[in-house]
Parts: C-alpha cells; sequence; structure tokens
C-alpha cells in the first residue's frame, strides 16, 4: 500500500495536483452558491421594493 501511495518517488507532484483539483472544485461549488444566493437576495429585495410602492 505504501509502495502504491508513493506513486513511484512522485507521490508529492501527484497527490498535489489531487488536492489542487479538489480545491478548485470545491471553490467552484462555493462561488456558485454564493452568487446564487446573492442573486435571491437581489430578487427579494427588489421585489419587497414593488410590494411598498
Amino acid at each position: 500500500m505504501s509502495e502504491w501511495l508513493a506513486m513511484g518517488g512522485h507521490a508529492v507532484f501527484v497527490w498535489s495536483s489531487f488536492g489542487l483539483a479538489a480545491a478548485t472544485v470545491l471553490w467552484n461549488v462555493w462561488a456558485a452558491r454564493a452568487w446564487m444566493q446573492h442573486a435571491r437576495d437581489e430578487i427579494t429585495e427588489i421585489w419587497d421594493e414593488d410590494d411598498g410602492a
């Protein structure tokens, strides 16, 4: 198992690439959700302004 994890001496490059890819995917998910929540908040604010007019 440790031989497989060592990736033939290239473990630093392989595992750091996996880590960077995972971090990028997680950041994209977080950014999309944050953007969607911001858009919902703006729409709600616009609707609330229209109700008061």
